[in-house]
């Protein structure tokens, strides 16, 4: 040994020691059984004299060893020799590389790829050549190419393009084409195609997909891989999801029917209830204890009657049944009523109400005031619920901006109440979310409140939101668009009860009963029926008696 560079080199390894030391130190730490015969084998120098004169360049081979300091690792040791012609001397030559890496990559190519495609092949200039694959490995619907390398047009023209259905062939003769590939590689990293071939008298689904490596030259990779079992796992799994949503659906369907019907249906006697019991607590000289009994039946009677109506309400929301009108209603009268009604709950509890209008309003607007008044009241009612007595509950009112027959509106409300962690406003408008924590707790409610708050108000193309501080207080505010009308207020003339005479259609006779006696005890005539049909009859006989 004339010369010996690098590292972690062996106790034999200086200038000076024989051929046969330094060949016996690689072979004794060849750790793998067969390898040694292979390294003999393949750097016997005979071998390697011959090699050099056919020109076949340095002989190499990859075994695992033991390196000088006991690490055990893949190395790739080459070698070549060649006689001097001037002292007929042998100068052999070798390199040792540590090859890990290289058979990471090897094994990923010859197993990872191999197992997801059946044929990795490069294309240049039209030609294409296969690195990766082997025909014999494809027992069923094979399209691997007759030749391992060829004209790439002419692999697709005589092999590919036959096996396609007809009714795909022409799609798939332009997408594999050439032509086709490199404009899509030109703006793209990958390309595929999938096409569905009859091969054997079955049907496969195969996939070419194209990567660039060089755009200029047109170099680019084909992996192709059959796709049938995947295709069919996809079918099966989209059926599967599509059964399970249509059940999901009718069982949806099917709940919200029976929530809206069983709602209706309670919220008839309910009404019923809570009027007879209003009419018995205004009867004279009834017993303290009876009226105490049902001063608590009308409160439990009123909140079971809410939660009803936010089960019904929902149920009407999830089916798509709710509608939203656009009928002309005077917009000071519906303040009229929220205020009524809020500074009515505020002086029982103890709290201040302002009610404040910023700006100038018109006196009527085309809208549904029905749901604009319950997303108020729902909000303000809230409000009244969550504040302590001395607390104070604000509603203003103020146009935003006007547009040709548009206007724009926002409702803002606040309070000084108990207020609500942060934690806890992401989640407010979701159904049947209520805050864990602090005195909330304390008030009974379905949860649904905010989330039917929040669809009425995205059913009117509006935007709500919320800000809030525990022991500080809320503010939602609410902001939607009306459509301006040209109406104005007027004097109506006073009526009084006395003139007035209503009809009663209902077929609960109990209803009946009750709207009956709420309507005498401010001293108006009514008259009662159970049907439609029965309605119109007694109608068309007061029309008759009037005009005769």
């Amino acid at each position: 040994m004339e010369d010996i560079r690098g590292n972690d080199l062996y106790p034999s390894d200086h200038i000076g020691c024989t051929i046969a030391s330094y060949t016996e130190s690689r072979l004794d730490n060849l750790l793998v059984e067969g390898d040694k015969e292979i390294y003999a084998d393949t750097f016997d120098m005979d071998m390697l004299l011959e090699r050099t004169a056919k020109g076949l360049g340095p002989a190499s081979v990859v075994c695992y060893s033991r390196r000088a300091s006991g690490r055990q690792c893949f190395v790739k040791y080459s070698g070549s020799a060649s006689r001097n012609p001037l002292t007929g001397d042998v100068d052999a030559f070798g390199i040792e590389t540590e090859y890990n890496a290289e058979m990471v990559r090897s094994v990923m190519n010859e197993k990872i790829l191999a197992r997801q495609y059946d044929m990795v092949t490069y294309l240049v200039s039209g030609y294409y050549g296969v690195t990766i694959g082997d025909a014999a490995n494809i027992t069923r619907g094979s399209l691997f190419p007759k030749k391992r390398d060829g004209v790439y047009m002419e692999y697709i023209n005589e092999q590919v393009l036959p096996a396609v259905v007809k009714d795909e062939r022409e799609t798939a003769a332009k997408a594999l084409s050439l032509e086709t590939i490199a404009d899509n590689l030109a703006t793209q990293e990958s390309y595929s195609v999938d096409v569905t071939c009859g091969i054997g008298g079955e049907i496969y689904n195969k996939r070419f997909a194209f990567y660039a490596v060089d755009r200029e030259k047109e170099f680019y990779i084909l992996l192709k891989s059959d796709v049938t079992d995947l295709l069919r796992e996809q079918r099966e799994r989209n059926e599967l999801l599509a059964n399970a949503l249509s059940e999901a659906e009718q069982a949806n369907a099917a709940k919200t029917s029976f929530l809206s019907s069983m709602s209706h249906e309670i919220r008839t006697p309910m009404n019923a209830i809570i009027g007879l019991n209003s009419i018995a607590l205004s009867e004279p000289d009834i017993p303290a204890s009876t009226r105490d009994h049902l001063e608590k039946i009308g409160a439990s009677a009123r909140h079971l009657l809410s939660l009803i109506n936010d089960i019904l309400d929902m149920s009407r929301i999830e089916s798509g049944r709710m509608t939203i009108r656009h009928e002309e209603f005077s917009f000071r009268e519906m303040l009229e009523q929220i205020n009524t009604m809020i500074s009515g709950q505020c002086q029982d509890k103890g709290l201040t109400y302002d009610c404040h209008i910023i700006g100038s309003v018109e006196d009527y607007y085309i809208g549904d005031d029905m749901k604009l008044k319950q997303v108020i009241i729902n909000i303000l009612g809230n409000a009244v619920k969550f504040t302590p007595e001395g607390g104070t509950v604000t509603f203003l009112v103020e146009p935003v901006s006007q547009f040709e027959d548009k206007a724009t509106m926002r409702f803002i409300m606040k309070d000084t109440g108990i207020g609500m962690d942060k934690s806890y406003l992401p989640r407010i408008f979701d159904a049947f979310s209520q805050e864990d924590s602090g005195k909330a707790n304390n008030y009974g409610s379905t949860g649904l409140g905010m989330a039917i708050t929040k669809n009425i108000v995205e059913m009117m193309n509006g935007n709500i939101t919320v800000e809030s501080e525990k022991g500080v207080g809320s503010t939602f505010t609410v902001t939607l668009t009306l459509k301006r009308s040209d109406k104005k207020a007027r004097e109506h003339a006073d009526l009084r009860p006395q003139d007035l005479h209503v009809l009663i259609i209902d077929d609960d006779p109990v209803a009946c009963e009750h709207a009956k006696l709420v309507l005498e005890e401010v001293g108006i005539v009514s008259d009662s029926c159970y049907s439609g049909k029965e309605a119109l009859e007694m109608l068309r006989l007061a029309h008759a008696r009037r005009e005769a």
